[in-house]
């Protein structure tokens, strides 16, 4: 498996997979790139109840939860421009995507979400309260990175992160399979000093090849 991870989030440059590679690969995987960090591959490393983490070949980590982004290991650099790592988001079970990306009558699902996020550690530790609303929802077609096209249904997210009376307000953006429980592709944040995240899938997980319920 090392051979398969080895590549770093902060390698240079862009990582660039063939469709043929991408058809060889033999773990679920993705495309990362935090904002002005080059491209990288994860590999899925284990799903722990529905929490995925993918892993890097540095040791670096990336947690979701259908899609969102819940947790992060070893990103915190002094070469990077990521401040502190993702320690914990409460309240994940509540997280409309859970129904989104589960339910084929996801036009019912909730859009509202309010959660709170524990970020860095020792003197760096900091809370943010964050409330999310989906703003809208469109049907798309996507070409994947090996070539596939898809049926999509495109959320779009407004959010507000709000810690000692700072104001921090962005939109995410995850393209969720229309047909089954797979997440295709997102651009998300949470917090202020944490960059934007953009995750595209490379391999699918069998799991989430499941049809919508």
């Amino acid at each position: 498996m090392k051979e398969t991870i080895a590549y770093s989030i902060y390698g240079a440059p862009d990582v660039e997979l063939s469709e043929a590679e991408i058809a060889n690969l033999k773990y679920a995987s993705q495309y990362v790139k935090l904002k002005e960090q080059p491209r990288a591959m994860v590999v899925l490393g284990f799903d722990d109840n529905n929490d995925y983490h993918w892993l890097s070949g540095e040791n670096e980590v990336i947690v979701t939860r259908y899609g969102r982004l819940i947790r992060t290991t070893g990103l915190a650099k002094d070469s990077s421009n990521v401040h502190y790592d993702i320690r914990h988001v409460k309240n994940t079970d509540s997280d409309p995507l859970v129904c989104w990306v589960q339910q084929s009558n996801y036009q019912s699902c909730p859009k509202t979400w309010s959660t709170e996020v524990e970020v860095g550690n020792g003197s760096q530790a900091k809370r943010y309260a964050l409330k999310t609303t989906i703003i809208n929802t469109t049907e798309d077609t996507i070409t994947l990175q090996n070539g596939e096209q898809v049926n999509a249904i495109k959320v779009v997210e407004s959010a507000t992160a709000t810690s000692s009376n700072k104001t921090h307000q962005f939109k995410n953006i995850f393209w969720l399979d229309k047909t089954k429980q797979r997440v295709l592709k997102s651009e998300q944040g949470l917090v202020p000093g944490f960059p934007f995240v953009k995750m595209e899938e490379l391999k699918p997980y069998p799991k989430d090849l499941k049809v919508r319920q």
